[in-house]
């Protein structure tokens, strides 16, 4: 997965723990700290044995045991853990997988084995998507939590007739699985829609990777993302059954483009797409940025936000919320006056598409 590929998962508040099982205390030892950047709490066994009493304690989600261990190797272990709870996940690190261990894991739909040297890369990877795997369905917010999660995003602050027509739009999309594209100038909070609809969609619960097409070589997207042969990469690969949020879709080599358009319905039934552009598709399609088949494909469902200088109605609601959230956003010491800002030439310029309201009250605070 490419350094421009960001991945993040959303626990909705619950704790999420994992056992790792090795009777080498330094394997163990390192397996540990690579996963304390997982988020979670992570316990330890030297044993099957132990293994065994600490899940039937813990129930933990996922559970990273070595293959050779004696007396109870790996694979045994894996069959216990999954006599007490077929849906836990099982990640199996083993030196040389022999063919025993690879048809045991296929057979029993594990994840991909773990090989020693330990990749922590690899290891950080493959455990993001064991503890996302089947998790990507999730019963949508009923009306009073989703607008309370609204509120808490910045680009659906607000009073305005047009604010309370795009928190209904967003309801509406957070229905569907369907790809959706989204346009907006920049600093008019695409991304953190894109977000939310991931978060309270119905792949809530799973994995959401993002991909950035201007920031990578025609070479390093068709390796992680689509080849002109149609063929997925990592990316793609690597969030299915959860999200994959799209940034700048006008910068992916149009072969690659005509790759997704002939592929979509296939691509789409395993993740779903949000695509985020700074202009519209029409826009995109009179310039002949876009592949004619993609546009059709982008174009039922769609949703537009406007520039924030549209939006002076919004604003006073909007940096309040900023002012409130000093750490969230960034704001130094967090000492923005809001009234004095809002009297201040800075506020009265406001922002525009090269400076988002972040910014511009960042550039206050720190002045």
């Amino acid at each position: 997965m490419s350094e421009n590929t960001q991945v993040s998962t959303n626990d909705n508040s619950e704790n999420v723990s994992i056992l790792i099982v090795d009777d080498n205390s330094i394997d163990r030892f390192m397996i540990t700290t690579v996963c304390s950047g997982l988020n979670v709490e992570a316990d330890m066994a030297s044993t099957g044995a132990e293994a065994l009493e600490k899940f039937k304690k813990k129930r933990h989600r996922l559970v990273i045991t070595d293959y050779v261990m004696e007396p109870m190797s790996g694979l045994e272990l894996s069959s216990k853990l999954r006599e007490i709870d077929p849906q836990v996940e099982i990640m199996l690190v083993s030196g040389a997988p022999t063919a025993e261990v690879l048809a045991y894991v296929q057979s029993n739909d594990l994840a991909p084995v773990i090989t020693k040297p330990i990749s922590p890369r690899a290891l950080i990877n493959t455990a993001l998507l064991s503890l996302d795997r089947k998790r990507g369905r999730r019963e949508v917010l009923g009306e009073v939590a989703l607008s309370n999660r609204m509120d808490a995003c910045l680009p659906l602050i607000g009073s305005s007739d047009f604010c309370r027509k795009l928190r209904t739009d967003v309801t509406k999309l957070l229905q569907t699985e369907d790809s959706i594209f989204i346009s907006g100038p920049l600093g008019c909070g695409k991304a953190e829609v894109a977000n939310l609809l991931h978060k309270e969609g119905a792949h809530g619960n799973s994995i959401c990777l993002e991909c950035f097409c201007s920031t990578e070589s025609a070479e390093e997207l068709s390796k992680s993302l689509i080849t002109e042969d149609g063929i997925p990469g990592e990316i793609i690969r690597t969030a299915e059954a959860g999200t994959l949020i799209l940034h700048n879709i006008e910068s992916l080599p149009m072969p690659l483009q005509k790759a997704l358009s002939n592929n979509f319905d296939a691509l789409i039934a395993k993740v779903q797409l949000l695509v985020l552009s700074n202009r519209s598709l029409d826009d995109l399609l009179d310039a002949e940025q876009i592949d004619e088949g993609l546009y059709f494909k982008l174009s039922l469902k769609m949703l537009e936000l406007p520039a924030l200088s549209e939006r002076t109605e919004d604003l006073p609601e909007m940096v309040q919320y900023i002012a409130n959230s000093p750490e969230k956003y960034g704001l130094k010491d967090g000492n923005i006056d809001v009234e004095n800002f809002m009297q201040s030439e800075s506020y009265t310029k406001g922002p525009s598409e090269d400076k988002s309201l972040i910014s511009v009250m960042r550039e206050y605070g720190e002045a």
